[in-house]
């Protein structure tokens, strides 16, 4: 007879639950163990935002955003992440840049954002008309009293220099001003027809080209981690 079978019933049950509950302990720790291990470590996700669809903490200048998850306990200083960028169901990578590095500090489980840009979501627009001043009505009123004034300045100084008494050094010294005048005189300003400011017409034109070219350049794109390199400190 085993020592456990000379025992009483309620001590070998006691002994028997006692032994399934070490190895169910025993269990329960590998599997943690386990999962920590595949937990720890650097984790990242890259996506690129939409443009027209969806919100972006990103500019429109870098649209790859880039999120690290820093599951160590050390502090991460920066990261070396190769990228790849698919469209649509096609696994060929449309990036131009193949490596981009990651230099925001990172503590110790935490999380840290980044954006990055690529000449593949870069938009090209056609340069736009340098915007013409809209002349408000006060400055309308100004110029045309400054050029009346001016006027009666002009004719001041030829009659001073033709004036018989005027000596000569008068004379030159209103010629000489009335010539100044007509090469330091203001052109007018040509006031736009349009009732909305120029400027506005032609960033809000620039505003919508951008976002038609980004749903373009951007539709259907996926982007893949490949490799990480961590450096921590």
């Amino acid at each position: 007879m085993t020592e456990l079978s000379k025992l009483p019933v309620k001590q070998r049950l006691l002994v028997l639950i006692s032994k399934r509950t070490f190895w169910l302990i025993c269990t329960v720790l590998v599997a943690v163990s386990i999962a920590a291990y595949s937990f720890y470590g650097v984790r990242v996700e890259a996506r690129v935002a939409h443009a027209g669809y969806e919100p972006s903490n990103c500019p429109i200048s870098k649209r790859i955003g880039v999120t690290v998850h820093n599951y160590t306990f050390h502090r991460l200083a920066r990261a070396r992440i190769e990228l790849e960028a698919w469209r649509g169901n096609r696994s060929k990578n449309i990036l131009t840049n193949r490596w981009y590095y990651f230099d925001t500090v990172t503590a110790p489980f935490s999380t840290s954002f980044q954006c990055f840009s690529d000449e593949a979501f870069t938009v090209h627009l056609e340069k736009a008309p340098t915007p013409v001043h809209e002349e408000t009505e006060e400055e309308r009123h100004i110029r045309i009293q400054k050029k009346i004034d001016d006027e009666k300045e002009q004719e001041r100084l030829v009659k001073i220099a033709l004036d018989p008494k005027s000596t000569e050094y008068e004379k030159q010294d209103a010629i000489d001003k009335y010539a100044n005048f007509r090469t330091t005189s203001p052109q007018p300003v040509e006031a736009s027809s349009s009732s909305q400011p120029v400027s506005i017409r032609i960033s809000l034109y620039s505003t919508i080209e951008t976002t038609k070219q980004l749903q373009e350049l951007t539709a259907g794109v996926t982007v893949v981690v490949k490799h990480i390199d961590p450096e921590f400190y």
